[in-house]
């Protein structure tokens, strides 16, 4: 099963073409099968956080997912550790991993007082059967194990904080993304570590509110001064600023929430229809509390939210007077790992005007934008449905890799997360 599941990988690009997700998988946050729903992977008591956990602390990953189809499937895992560029690293498992690579995932729980039947999977890691004994980037990777096929994939990083980061949010150098774009400028700080070649041996990268599709990656010290470097590029370091995510509450099916317009209770399921959102390209900026992208599991009427929280079929409605021209238009947020998949694409209504897409949720509190992708670059823009402002709140958190002459493994040596309204 190892050789296949690291033969699978390997063969990334030729798997991918074909477009088949039970052929093969890529080191990123992905699911392969549409019957799994409400993938979670975060710090223990941390639902909105990026799963990053210290290689020397008691800190725990929690990982959860739901089930859907008419089988309690039997569930199994692997990790594998993984270079800064998320290429499987040189390390074999017993270099990373002490206890067992793959394990089957015991714990679920079947849901209930719900229309919607499901059996929910928990994962804790690490757990009684692995313990981490190397820093760097994970993936974790759960397959079926009666068809050895590849379900879900998710990253997740350990590091052991030898080197420290200070950043700051600075205007953009480049004129024309002053009112449009955020850069960010930092040091890292490593007292005590001689780093003989920091263009070579240091790699970092910045992701914006956990989103990896987005990440700047690579990034080499641009200057060097005794235990100090420095990543103070003109222009690389920016990403479009967008605008605060649409919030959705979908806590409750009994009462209408401030998104939702219609709730149809057809007996055994739920169709709730929200209110037409419009573009907001034109509107001024307006600070909104949001989850920046991510979502939690919730309801109003009980109490176990991971069992009790039901499923709907969540129809969403963008106005629009005429389709945007050689473009599809695609719900993304965290809900959706940001991808953009056929089940969250919307097509255009002619008869109300407006693009149209239903997605299957759980009740929770959820974030997402509208994104326009062209067909021919595949470019993805969000400039005409959502707008992009300077000033708008965003998380950015700053990894750092390590890898000194000799060495065979990129350390995550230092993580900071850095939020746009600190300054």
């Amino acid at each position: 099963m190892r050789f296949l599941v690291l033969t699978i990988l390997l063969l990334l690009p030729s798997f991918l073409s074909q477009g088949q997700p039970t052929s093969g998988y890529i080191a990123e946050d992905d699911v392969y099968v549409d019957y799994v729903k409400s993938i979670k992977f975060h710090i223990v008591g941390l639902p909105l956080s990026m799963p990053i956990i210290d290689l020397s602390s008691s800190s725990f990953l929690e990982f959860s997912f739901d089930d859907l189809s008419d089988n309690v499937n039997d569930y199994s895992y692997t990790i594998i550790h993984c270079d800064s560029d998320w290429q499987p690293s040189n390390l074999n498992e017993m270099e990373y991993i002490d206890g067992f690579t793959e394990a089957d995932i015991e714990n679920y729980e079947f849901g209930y007082n719900t229309f919607t039947p499901f059996t929910h999977y928990n994962l804790y890691l690490p757990n009684e059967d692995l313990r981490f004994t190397k820093s760097g980037n994970y993936v974790l990777l759960v397959y079926d194990d009666d068809t050895d096929a590849p379900i879900i994939t998710r990253r997740f990083c350990v590091v052991e904080p030898q080197m420290s980061i200070n950043s700051i949010m600075t205007p953009t150098s480049n004129v024309s993304k002053s009112r449009t774009h955020q850069e960010l400028d930092f040091t890292v700080i490593h007292r005590g570590i001689n780093v003989r070649n920091p263009q070579s041996e240091i790699k970092a990268t910045v992701v914006q509110n956990g989103n990896w599709q987005t990440a700047k990656t690579g990034l080499s010290p641009l200057f060097t001064r005794p235990e100090e470097m420095r990543f103070d590029y003109q222009d690389k370091i920016v990403f479009p600023a967008l605008n605060e995510y649409r919030n959705l509450d979908l806590r409750s099916f009994q009462y209408r929430t401030e998104n939702v317009l219609e709730i149809q209770d057809e007996g055994r399921s739920y169709n709730i229809i929200l209110k037409l959102d419009g573009k907001r390209e034109f509107e001024p900026y307006s600070f909104i509390k949001d989850l920046n992208g991510g979502f939690v599991i919730e309801n109003n009427h009980f109490d176990d939210f991971d069992l009790e929280s039901d499923y709907g079929n969540i129809v969403f409605t963008l106005d629009c007077i005429r389709p945007f021209r050689n473009a599809e238009v695609y719900i993304v947020g965290g809900m959706t790992d940001w991808k953009l998949r056929e089940e969250n694409r919307m097509t255009f209504n002619e008869t109300y005007y407006a693009y149209m897409g239903d997605i299957f949720l759980k009740q929770g509190f959820y974030n997402y934008l509208y994104a326009v992708v062209d067909k021919t670059t595949g470019h993805i823009a969000y400039k005409n449905t959502e707008g992009s402002w300077f000033n708008t709140e965003n998380n950015y958190t700053i990894l750092v890799y390590y890898r000194p002459f000799g060495e065979r493994y990129d350390r995550l040596v230092a993580v900071s997360t850095i939020n746009s309204f600190q300054n």
